[in-house]
């Protein structure tokens, strides 16, 4: 979706943000963001639902979604709701104009694509269900090589080679945090990578967990909220079972 969001030739991130618009690719004419929110909502509207794993090799082909238990909807980001047309294109003027190949790439990612569900309270399961759904899966930072870390969000090629020189010249990693230590790594690709890189064995124990370290906060609230050692309640989601997401809502996190 990249390709038809376009602004004026030459522009800096604010005058990117000032002339942003999308070129429609059936009749190519041009679609303005508008504050209601309603040329996204029709965006959305005609758009169709796919499952995980699913194809289309004919956009114009029938297409039957299988029953399936998925929760979550994958948007353009371009027809997401929650960031304007403007701001996307400021965002990766200015990564474009920082000559940084991870600045771009991180702009793209972050900007041209995700997930989101449309808290809708009908549809949506008991935050337990959606428990059951989470991947505990996560490379070991302290162990992966860098062909595995190309893989993680936020890391390209480059800043994964960077990770592994970093732990062969210092020693392994002892919390998440220390990856803001490595050469070229800054804080949006810290965001994006924390929380699917595991430190097993460190003295923050959430290290070895999906919990990423800008919600380690909460999660202590909940585990004290349990009245147990934290160890015993990663991995599990039984121990949550008596608690009430509402309790932990905050200025950061809600529902």
């Amino acid at each position: 979706m990249r390709k038809h969001l376009h602004w004026a030739p030459g522009s800096t991130p604010v005058q990117a943000a000032n002339t942003a618009y999308l070129l429609c690719p059936h009749n190519s004419c041009i679609i303005e963001d508008d504050a209601q929110g309603s040329v996204k909502a029709a965006m959305n509207e005609g758009g169709f639902m796919m499952v995980p794993g699913q194809t289309i090799d004919d956009a114009y082909a029938g297409r039957n979604v299988p029953e399936n238990r998925t929760y979550s909807q994958w948007s353009s980001g371009l027809a997401s709701p929650f960031v304007g047309w403007g701001e996307r294109a400021e965002r990766l003027v200015k990564a474009e104009m920082s000559g940084e190949e991870d600045n771009r790439q991180t702009a793209v990612d972050a900007n041209f694509g995700e997930v989101y569900s449309p808290f809708l309270s009908s549809d949506m399961p008991v935050w337990q269900a959606l428990l059951k759904h989470r991947s505990d899966y996560g490379p070991d930072l302290n162990v992966a090589s860098a062909a595995l870390l190309t893989h993680v969000a936020g890391l390209s090629p480059r800043l994964a080679e960077a990770i592994v020189a970093h732990r062969d010249a210092t020693g392994a990693f002892a919390a998440r945090q220390k990856l803001l230590k490595v050469s070229g790594l800054g804080a949006k690709a810290f965001e994006q990578a924390a929380g699917f890189l595991r430190i097993r064995g460190g003295k923050e124990p959430l290290d070895a967990s999906s919990v990423h370290p800008e919600a380690y906060g909460v999660a202590r609230r909940i585990v004290a909220a349990c009245g147990r050692d934290l160890r015993e309640i990663m991995g599990n989601g039984a121990a949550l079972a008596g608690l009430r997401a509402e309790d932990f809502v905050d200025d950061t996190f809600g529902l």
